[in-house]
């Protein structure tokens, strides 16, 4: 309730999910500050950007300090960079396809 207050929006609460700001996945924390409230639609998008640096890291393009960065400074420039906003026509990409 307190995180619905304070990000101050008309929207209904059942338009947000709770979301690591830093994911589980790549080093983030559970708890406290590593939590906000997304919407939907955005928590979509890095959800799929999430599961893409996870690969990222796994396959050693990427080092887990320059995922870390990534997501936390700004994940949707990273998001586009990346092409996942273009690939399927913009459409949701299945995991299949990481």
């Amino acid at each position: 309730q307190k995180m619905m207050e304070s990000i101050k929006t008309k929207l209904p609460a059942s338009a947000f999910q709770l979301d690591h700001v830093r994911p589980l996945t790549i080093g983030g924390h559970p708890l406290g500050t590593n939590l906000q409230l997304q919407p939907i639609a955005e928590a979509r998008k890095k959800d799929l950007y999430e599961k893409y640096l996870w690969g990222q890291v796994c396959n050693e393009t990427v080092t887990l300090q320059e995922a870390q960065r990534r997501i936390s400074t700004d994940w949707v420039k990273y998001y586009k960079e990346a092409g996942l906003d273009k690939r399927l026509g913009g459409g949701v990409i299945d995991e299949d396809d990481l």
